[in-house]
């Protein structure tokens, strides 16, 4: 393999690899944004649902929605896999 072909695959890898870690983070604000998006619309939705409950649904409805903020805190306070090429190319 001659020298400038090694150079030409090295400078292609190196691209490669800010592409992967560029598309990354895009995925991950998309992933974001959708999350609260979709929270708005569950938030809405329990409300508009709220007013047409007895006093024991709606109190369901409460715990319910404490049980989901409890695991939310949970959740979040995981860490997080790295976002890099080489961690998403590992099974999970």
């Amino acid at each position: 393999m001659n020298r400038s072909l090694q150079w030409k695959l090295i400078a292609g890898f190196i691209l490669v690899f800010i592409a992967g870690d560029k598309t990354a983070g895009q995925l991950a604000e998309i992933r974001k944004e959708t999350g609260r998006r979709v929270h708005e619309i569950i938030i809405g939705a329990h409300r508009e649902m709220a007013a047409n409950l007895t006093d024991d649904q709606r109190l369901k409805l409460q715990e319910i929605e404490a049980r989901h903020r409890h695991w939310q805190r949970f959740r979040d306070s995981r860490p997080r896999p790295s976002a890099s090429p080489e961690s998403s190319a590992q099974p999970p």
